[in-house]
């Protein structure tokens, strides 16, 4: 029994899955430096613009590719949306509610036949849509940078073991679009002599309050946090008063006092225990 297998067919799923898998990979905030909200609307424009493709080309072959290729779009759109943008619950029971609607209305458009845009209309909305991303992209280029001041503090006060401030980091994003946040890496060397290891690296932790950093701030805003290393109990009791903070481009060798040195870039040193 020989099978009927279409060549162009499977070529065209083959196609349609690697499309789908780039749409995701791009929604998983591996490529390109882009913020949160440029991101996602890239995802609807893209949306739009597929749907249009779809609509458009009734009669070709690729017509279930560009399909697809909407669908997933819109869903890495949806997901990456809720998952990013603080929308809560109700939220997102209001975003699952209209994408319900939307889609049952493009398929009611679709089957009644009102909804079969010309080949000359869509060519026309797509390439408004690639403008539009052009536009965004290009601004988010010019002004979506973060602005990072790191201040470490000169002294901490030791009272029992635990985490302490050494220092605060202030995020400013001057822009309107929603940025991830990239603080600059941070290690601290802790030499307290007379304890076990002498000398301990800690990575430095970032605190907004009690609770962590998060990943991502809305335009035109302004976060402070507390940089933070633990102490242990035997550390703690061991210093006799304050504990000096220092900045410094990599960490000493040894020290023949109590202090904290903090050392910031991209290649952090992480000298090892003992």
């Amino acid at each position: 029994m020989q099978a009927d297998v279409d060549p162009a067919k499977v070529l065209y799923v083959v196609g349609a899955l690697f499309g789908v898998a780039a749409v995701l990979y791009f929604a998983r905030d591996i490529v390109f430096e882009l913020s949160i909200t440029v991101r996602a609307l890239l995802l609807l424009l893209a949306f739009v613009g597929l749907l249009l493709a779809a609509l458009a080309s009734s009669r070709s072959p690729f017509v279930p590719v560009f399909a697809v290729l909407s669908a997933a779009t819109y869903l890495a759109f949806l997901g990456y949306t809720l998952s990013r943008f603080d929308v809560g619950t109700d939220g997102t029971f209001f975003a699952l509610l209209v994408s319900a609607a939307l889609f049952l209305l493009l398929g009611y458009l679709v089957r009644e036949g009102d909804l079969s845009p010309s080949r000359r209309s869509a060519q026309y909305a797509i390439a408004g849509l690639l403008l539009a991303g052009v536009v965004l992209v290009g601004a988010d280029v010019v002004a979506g940078d973060l602005e990072y001041d790191v201040r470490t503090a000169e002294e901490v006060a030791i009272e029992g073991g635990g985490e302490v401030v050494v220092g605060t980091v202030t995020i400013d994003n001057p822009f309107v679009f929603r940025e991830p946040v990239d603080v600059p890496d941070a290690f601290a060397c802790i030499y307290v002599p007379g304890t076990e290891y002498g000398m301990r690296p800690e990575p430095v932790g970032y605190r907004v309050g009690g609770d962590r950093l998060p990943d991502s701030i809305p335009g035109s805003t302004t976060v402070s946090a507390n940089m933070t290393v633990g102490l242990s109990s035997e550390e703690a009791a061991t210093v006799a008063g304050p504990m000096p903070v220092e900045r410094a481009a990599e960490c000493p060798a040894e020290s023949d006092v109590p202090r904290i040195v903090i050392v910031l870039g991209e290649d952090v040193p992480r000298p090892p225990l003992g």
